[in-house]
């Protein structure tokens, strides 16, 4: 080219005095892209008769077209060159060609590329790719492939692309199967653990190792508890209860025959006769407005258990809330403890007790060791009934069965007992 065979000198003026110096073909070629407005005003170009040659080359050249732009000046010793330029966007990477940084950002530029997924069928037929203006070549990896390699080249970009295949959608198909299996062989071992379990609560209690008459393991829980106090040894019998998974828990209350604890009753009404029906009923303290304000004034002790009232003195009770409502003893007609007949709620509660399943089996105190045989024999009917009415109310498909029962005391052994 001519451009490379051309080999001269630039005059430049430092200060008042000329100074010859060599530059390089392409520092000449670049005078030719000097705009009179960037001129310095120590530098001609006339003085020299190759780069005045030089600058009557048309604007149209090469040089003017790829490095289109406005120079700025930058010092590099004593030499005053324009060797820096502001490029357009399109063409900015050029700028680095010459430097070794600059080629490496701009090999990771061309190498950069982004992988698109395509879903295509068994037959290749039924697949249109459109590519214009590049060299395409597809490659299939096997008869039975997994992935197409597709690669394009062309003079100035690179694309490459991952076609997915058949055997995607087998590998994906063989994963949801082996979940589903797994899934369906836990659900089959849970129905066979819940199967068993079923099984063993119908097994006759009596032939069980540990299994004792009712009247013999009351002998033996009352020798365990000889020398403590009544208070302390309390019999108790705990039922396994056999549910499936989300089944509501089983709870309710029950009233014994022979209640373990004295409950003391208050009840707060003006009436006359139903003050008397509720101390027939057995409330230990029945008062109206002269009872409120004795509470009001802590002229009480309030120890009682329960408190109920009738509904034309509710209004009155708003006085003693701040007593009776934080220890859980203000009536309240949500809760059930405001009626008329208040001597049917205090039949209902008096001797109650409230019973909650917390785990697989569920633990209700029957009595205490100076109880008759004939006491704890009817508690425990009556729990086994009170068991029964919370399986019945159960709102489940398959509601809970009952297992085994075992009864014991505070420091007694656990026996298997027959109360069916």
């Amino acid at each position: 080219m001519f451009a490379s065979r051309i080999v001269s000198t630039a005059r430049i003026i430092y200060g008042r005095h000329p100074i010859l110096k060599p530059v390089s073909p392409m520092s000449a070629l670049r005078q030719t892209q000097i705009t009179s407005s960037l001129v310095s005003p120590t530098q001609s170009t006339t003085n020299s008769p190759i780069l005045s040659s030089l600058a009557a080359l048309q604007s149209s050249s090469i040089f003017s077209n790829l490095l289109g732009g406005q120079r700025r000046w930058k010092s590099r010793g004593n030499n005053y060159q324009p060797n820096t330029y502001k490029r357009k966007k399109t063409l900015g990477f050029m700028s680095r060609m010459r430097s070794k940084t600059g080629r490496k950002i701009i090999a990771r530029r061309r190498a950069k590329g982004r992988c698109n997924y395509h879903r295509i069928g068994q037959n290749l037929l039924d697949t249109q790719l459109f590519i214009s203006d590049s060299k395409m070549s597809l490659r299939v990896l096997g008869s039975g492939f997994s992935k197409l390699s597709l690669s394009t080249s062309s003079r100035h970009f690179s694309l490459s692309s991952s076609v997915r295949g058949p055997n995607d959608d087998l590998q994906r198909i063989a994963e949801q199967r082996e979940r589903a299996q797994s899934k369906e062989a836990n659900r089959k071992a849970e129905v066979k653990k819940m199967a068993r379990k079923r099984a063993a609560a119908r097994v006759n209690p009596e032939k069980l190792p540990f299994y004792q008459p009712i009247e013999t393991a009351l002998r033996y829980l009352r020798a365990a508890e000889v020398g403590r106090s009544p208070n302390e040894a309390v019999i108790s019998i705990t039922t396994n209860v056999v549910s499936q998974r989300g089944t509501p828990k089983l709870q309710g209350s029950v009233v014994f025959p022979k209640p373990l604890k004295e409950t003391k009753i208050c009840v707060f009404t003006s009436d006359e006769a139903k003050a008397e029906a509720a101390k027939s009923a057995g409330a230990s303290l029945v008062g109206g407005v002269e009872l409120i304000e004795k509470i009001k004034k802590g002229e009480v002790e309030l120890n009682f258990d329960r408190a109920f009232a009738t509904p034309e003195i509710t209004g009155q009770l708003n006085s003693v809330a701040r007593v009776l409502g934080p220890r859980g003893l203000m009536p309240n007609a949500k809760k059930g403890t405001v009626s008329d007949d208040v001597a049917l709620l205090i039949r209902d509660v008096a001797g109650s007790i409230p019973f909650r399943q917390k785990t697989e089996s569920i633990s209700i105190a029957v009595g205490r060791a100076n109880f008759t045989d004939n006491e704890i024999i009817q508690n425990i009917l009556t729990a086994q009934s009170a068991l029964t009415r919370a399986i019945s109310d159960q709102k489940a498909k398959k509601p809970s069965i009952l297992g085994q029962s075992t009864i014991s005391s505070t420091h007694g052994p656990g026996m298997v007992i027959n109360i069916a």
